[in-house]
């Protein structure tokens, strides 16, 4: 089988991103002809699937929004070029252009749907336009793919056809993401904090839907109880936001206790760091990959009920409200409060959860099957 999947970029901070170089990898590493077109050049995982796992990348050489017409015939060159069985696109706008290749191509298309509920207040009408378009256009797929239950619920709501939209969970890295004291000692020493400091780090880019803002107000009101605990806030986003977010900082009085870091390139080190990983999220999670991989390293979490976090989480750590900072507090403060053996079983226990029901290759077992079962419809 050859595969062409479509997105935006191959950025490696992104979740959507890493999962789908994982999946390439996974699909190339069984004998399927795998490429990838990306509109924006120059990600960072490109240079590692290219030239480590056999897959080729598509460099689009998108110029801008209004980049139309000459785009498109490169598009199409190139994708015929690669001659896929099947174009899976990855995200609103890799959707559509996955289509249109798809259709130029008289190929069948795959949609890939990393979202769930939507809010469209704190960002661009262009935005919410894109999304409108895939509500007209999503009979058209052969497929689609939610990584959610909660965004296949949502987007079926929305209109979506329910006959070819399946969920299929992302799959976590169990060789990269797991336990590693050593690991997590030496990157309290990079950073200064100290052995005996608790710490709580939420990994998510800067973006309204991450609900920074529930996550400061949550450190303030910790902080009035166990005022030793230590908050990291990992991710990039706009200079502006991350100006708002400092001075909300500042006016909690915490500048001291909360940082924030853009950045890390091996964030399973900052994970076996922490002993909280946290997630704030008021809408749009699909399935949570910072939840998967800190539980991976076996590390406790607690995260709002934003897509799958229940489902990811399970009893294996500690689900509250969207926008509810006294209870992710009180939630933060519970776990910190367990004995060393009840933190123990329940970090044995997050690892455990992971391995049984979110690995890769079940990942790729279960995406191969519905690329073949959308093949044999298409035929």
């Amino acid at each position: 089988m050859r595969v062409l999947f479509v997105i935006r970029s191959l950025d490696s901070g992104g979740g959507a991103e890493r999962q789908l170089g994982q999946l390439a990898r996974g699909l190339a590493a069984r004998g399927h002809g795998v490429a990838i077109a990306v509109m924006y050049a120059g990600g960072a995982l490109e240079q590692e699937l290219e030239e480590r796992h056999g897959v080729q990348i598509l460099r689009l050489a998108k110029a801008s929004r209004w980049d139309m017409v000459p785009f498109a015939r490169r598009s199409i060159r190139m994708a015929r070029a690669f001659n896929p069985d099947l174009v899976h696109g990855y995200m609103s706008g890799a959707n559509e252009l996955a289509l249109f290749l798809g259709t130029a191509l008289r190929r069948p298309t795959a949609w890939g749907i990393r979202v769930s509920d939507q809010d469209f207040g704190d960002y661009s009408r262009f935005r919410e336009a894109v999304f409108q378009l895939g509500i007209h256009l999503a009979r058209f797929p052969a497929l689609i793919i939610a990584n959610s239950s909660k965004g296949r619920e949502f987007h079926l709501a929305k209109g979506f056809p329910a006959d070819r939209f399946e969920v299929v969970p992302n799959g976590i890295d169990l060789a990269r993401f797991t336990r590693n004291a050593l690991r997590g000692a030496e990157w309290r020493g990079r950073h200064d904090v100290h052995a005996s400091a608790p710490l709580i780090v939420l990994p998510a880019r800067l973006d309204p839907m991450k609900d920074h803002r529930t996550f400061i107000e949550a450190a303030r009101l910790t902080s009035t109880v166990r005022p030793d605990v230590r908050f990291l806030a990992l991710g990039r986003g706009s200079e502006a936001e991350r100006a708002a977010l400092g001075a909300l900082v500042r006016d909690a009085g915490l500048t001291d206790r909360v940082a924030f870091q853009p950045d890390e390139s091996r964030v399973e080190d900052l994970y076996n760091a922490a002993d909280i990983v946290t997630l704030t999220s008021a809408f749009g999670e699909g399935f949570p990959n910072v939840l998967g991989e800190a539980m991976s390293c076996a590390r406790m979490c607690a995260s709002t009920d934003a897509g799958d976090a229940k489902i990811v989480i399970g009893d294996a750590g500690r689900i509250v409200p969207v926008r509810a900072p006294e209870a992710l507090s009180q939630a933060w403060l519970d776990l910190l409060t367990l004995s060393a053996a009840d933190r123990a079983e329940l970090e044995r226990h997050a690892r455990q959860r992971i391995e049984q029901n979110f690995g890769i290759e079940l990942l790729i077992d279960v995406t191969l099957r519905h690329f073949e079962a959308a093949l044999a419809r298409a035929r």
